[in-house]
């Protein structure tokens, strides 16, 4: 029998554990964000510059040039 000193003192290390675990998992959700953010944006600036350069082609021939 834990007494009431070792039950609280048992439910604060499971508290803190829980604590701990879900701290690293809020950490690694950011980190997987901020890869996805690089990402996406490394991606539409890539789409953008493709989407320019048939642009900047379509006014050429617009134009004759």
């Amino acid at each position: 029998d834990y007494g009431f000193i070792g039950r609280v003192s048992k439910k604060n290390d499971e508290l803190t554990e829980e604590y701990r675990r879900i701290t690293k998992q809020y950490k690694d959700l950011q980190a997987k964000f901020r890869h996805f953010e690089i990402s996406d944006k490394k991606r539409f600036e890539q789409v953008w510059s493709m989407h320019e350069e048939e642009v900047g082609d379509l006014v050429a021939k617009i134009y004759g040039h």
